[in-house]
């Protein structure tokens, strides 16, 4: 799946995807063995499609690329007819592969459950619950997937029902309504979190149309290379400084730095921005957002609130500055933001951001805690998102030309440098 950042959809399509959503939800709950049965003839169709547009690209000038072209065009004549001749065992593949992926997301909420015992949260024997039913979820569909598919539909079925009615109450909001902050389905996880590495892929083909507008609250987003950092990263600035949470802390971290104790950093925007943008070698998309006056006190009151919960925690390098002796060499992250920065950090004493994990408590868990209030009113995002729900949203907020995200820049990296475009 791959997010046109210059691209916007009009309101009608919104409508009409939504409402082909929501057939495809309802029919899962009344005829669901046709469901499946189209999944399979449009498997087919890919295939064949697949294999008469590499039969027609094939050069025989080329004999190893020719070479390849025909190994994948007689896999794909080889599928197609095991897919015809087991297509009972096609099918029962795809409650085993959502089944693997359901093991994953327990197996993330068993650690979540831990961290909820570990750091005295509420609703922990509700997290070990939700862990323990994800994992009947999940060996039920992998050990006995054909006696499942019913359960399986069910559970599809909702969730494209739920997703087509949000397509259709924006579709129809922005129509006839015109409205902001709307109710807002997000992407799928597992889509969610592979946009944001589509998007640096093609992060060439977006061209800066406006200079880079600095407004009270703005969020970046960090698209990286390499395996985790193509999932993204996020932090917001507001009136000039920029909070960003991780788990930054070396002495504390574990599995692969996936596990940790929560750190917060506070920094100059700027100095911070030129320095992620550097040592990170991170892309870095920003969004700004307009806020009405109740809208900054709300974030203001909520950062105090935050900042409250935690206390200074300062870096190895900000220690040996303190004490005169400062080294030559400082490799670890939250060294070297604070020297390129002088940025403040922090950890808590308690509560929700006391412990990091990259798959629940992590650098959208604090952009969500200030951006998403109740009373604030500014972004309406339901369920669990990642920076890929986010760049998709506030992407198509701007294109919208919305009343809240009003200004976006991409901040390049090339040759160790800030690149910054010319205005077109």
């Amino acid at each position: 799946m791959n997010l046109n950042l210059n691209k916007t959809y009009p309101p009608i399509l919104q409508l009409i995807s939504g409402i082909l959503t929501l057939i495809v939800g309802i029919l899962f709950f009344t005829n669901y063995a046709f469901i499946w049965e189209q999944i399979l003839n449009i498997s087919i169709l890919l295939l064949i499609v697949y294999a008469i547009t590499n039969i027609v690209s094939i050069d025989l000038k080329n004999k190893h690329l020719s070479l390849s072209i025909s190994i994948e065009v007689i896999l794909s004549i080889v599928s197609i007819i095991l897919i015809n001749m087991y297509s009972n065992i096609y099918l029962a593949l795809y409650p085993i592969i959502i089944g693997a992926y359901v093991l994953l997301i327990s197996i993330s909420r068993f650690v979540r459950a831990y961290i909820y015992f570990q750091d005295q949260l509420k609703w922990k024997i509700t997290m070990l619950f939700d862990a323990f039913i994800s994992l009947f979820f999940a060996i039920a569909l992998m050990i006995h997937p054909s006696r499942n598919f019913n359960v399986l539909s069910y559970w599809l079925g909702s969730y494209f029902i739920i997703y087509g009615l949000s397509f259709i109450i924006q579709g129809f909001s922005k129509m006839f309504l015109s409205s902001d902050a709307l109710f807002t389905m997000p992407v799928p996880v597992f889509i969610g979190a592979l946009l944001t590495g589509n998007t640096l892929d093609h992060i060439d083909e977006l061209k800066n149309t406006e200079a880079d507008i600095k407004t009270d609250l703005e969020v970046f987003i960090y698209l990286r290379e390499g395996f985790f950092g193509r999932f993204g990263l996020m932090d917001f600035s507001y009136k000039g400084l920029t909070y960003s949470y991780g788990g930054f802390d070396p002495h504390t971290q574990k599995l692969g730095g996936s596990y940790g104790d929560g750190v917060l950093i506070v920094a100059d925007r700027d100095p911070f921005l030129k320095h992620g943008n550097l040592f990170k070698k991170a892309t870095i998309v920003k969004y700004g957002l307009n806020l009405n006056e109740t809208q900054h006190c709300l974030i203001q009151q909520n950062i105090d609130d935050l900042l409250n919960s935690a206390y200074p925690y300062p870096s190895d390098a900000e220690n040996d500055f303190n004490e005169g002796r400062l080294k030559d060499n400082y490799d670890t992250y939250l060294n070297t933001v604070y020297l390129k920065t002088k940025a403040k950090t922090y950890t808590f004493k308690q509560g929700a951001f006391k412990t990091y994990f990259v798959l629940s408590t992590n650098c959208v868990k604090v952009v969500s805690h200030i951006l998403r209030m109740k009373d604030l009113k500014l972004i309406d995002l339901k369920g669990v998102v990642t920076p890929g729900t986010y760049l998709n949203y506030f992407n198509n907020e701007y294109l919208n030309k919305s009343n809240i995200v009003v200004s976006r820049y991409v901040y390049r990296l090339e040759n160790g440098e800030t690149i910054e475009e010319d205005k077109q």
